[in-house]
């Protein structure tokens, strides 16, 4: 498959593709899109040796989240993960380990009783540790961004995901999604290609919006050239460009599952209702999962049976327990397996394709 994006950006070989999630924040909304921290679509550049958004701190210590090309092989012996031995559970700390470790201490304590074997916290600061140290079975339990299940799984075949949480309305997943106004020039996605449309995308290099977002389009049958293509820092941003109608749709990301009218966009009070009403999601991605709970498969299929329905049953269960892995939508965990993640792996596949294409 050849793929002519014109000014998308550089392409480049991707090997993993990542969500950003801070393990620490609430559930993302639309109120974060565009505003200048990492969330579950970061909208920081790739750094030159990665392919796609690697979220630093102010003082690019710490990055919370990112998965890069490259794992450093591990020292020492590799963990035994079996039946009655330590159980080591991996997560992505941040710049404060300890608190977040009490943090989620409630929860590998019922973790524990279930399991009915030790079980170990182990805090890391980046992400490609905690995929070094999954794949070698030093940890058998980790929890972090969708995009680790699929990086794992494309690195080792050695992880089974087990869990992610709904969103507040009780919807699953993120969606890429197109915009238009209700009485605008963009009734379908096909009006983007057959009438040579202007899309504004949010969020330069973010994931759900826009690599995953144009994969999902040309998916869908879309074929954009970059001459149509321009780029907003937020969703507010994009709403006046299309307002003045210097772009007829903008493609973003949401939480929202069903309704045409949208209603989670960024801050409530820019936007009045009847703006709100004037504007209609047209189009959404198949939905892709956010931040995941994913268990090793040297791990007993006995036991990770028992991590899934203690993860799906948790929700009124254990509070203090569910309280410290909620994401911050207060629902009850469902169950996932790899097809979940497939969006990820199609959109790895449409930028390989674009990166050997030659660009006009």
């Amino acid at each position: 498959m050849v793929v002519r994006l014109g000014r998308l950006g550089r392409p480049v070989l991707l090997a993993a593709l990542l969500i950003v999630s801070l393990v620490s924040a609430p559930e993302p909304s639309l109120a974060q899109n565009g505003v200048q921290t990492p969330s579950d679509d970061g909208f920081l550049p790739p750094p030159a040796n990665s392919p796609l958004p690697l979220p630093e701190a102010p003082d690019r210590s710490v990055p919370p989240a990112g998965l890069t090309l490259t794992v450093p092989d591990g020292e020492g012996e590799d963990a035994d993960i079996s039946a009655g031995s330590v159980f080591r559970v991996g997560f992505l700390a941040g710049a404060a380990p300890a608190l977040a470790r009490a943090r989620l201490t409630p929860f590998t304590d019922h973790m524990q009783a279930v399991l009915q074997r030790p079980v170990d916290l182990v805090p890391f600061q980046e992400a490609r540790g905690l995929m070094g140290a999954m794949e070698r079975g030093t940890i058998g339990y980790a929890m972090g961004p969708a995009s680790l299940v699929s990086a794992m799984d494309l690195r080792c075949a050695c992880i089974e995901p087990l869990a992610s949480q709904a969103n507040g309305d009780g919807g699953f997943g993120l969606f890429s999604a197109l915009v238009a106004p209700q009485d605008g020039l963009v009734g379908a996605i096909a009006d983007l290609a057959e009438q040579e449309r202007r899309l504004v995308v949010v969020g330069q290099g973010s994931v759900v919006a826009h690599h995953v977002g144009l994969s999902e389009l040309w998916r869908a049958g879309v074929a954009l050239r970059g001459e149509q293509i321009s780029f907003a820092s937020s969703f507010m941003e994009a709403a006046r460009q299309m307002a003045v109608g210097e772009v007829d749709a903008v493609l973003m990301w949401t939480r929202q599952v069903e309704g045409g009218v949208l209603f989670d966009v960024p801050p409530v009070h820019e936007l009045s209702d009847e703006e709100r009403a004037a504007l209609r999601i047209i189009w959404r991605s198949r939905p892709l999962a956010g931040h995941t709970h994913l268990v090793h498969t040297g791990v007993s299929e006995e036991e990770r049976g028992t991590l899934k329905r203690m993860l799906t049953g948790l929700h009124g269960r254990d509070g203090e327990a569910f309280d410290a892995i909620d994401q911050g939508s207060g629902r009850a965990f469902l169950a996932v397996d790899l097809e979940t993640y497939q969006p990820y792996r199609d959109a790895l596949g449409f930028w390989q394709d674009a990166a050997a294409a030659p660009l006009r």
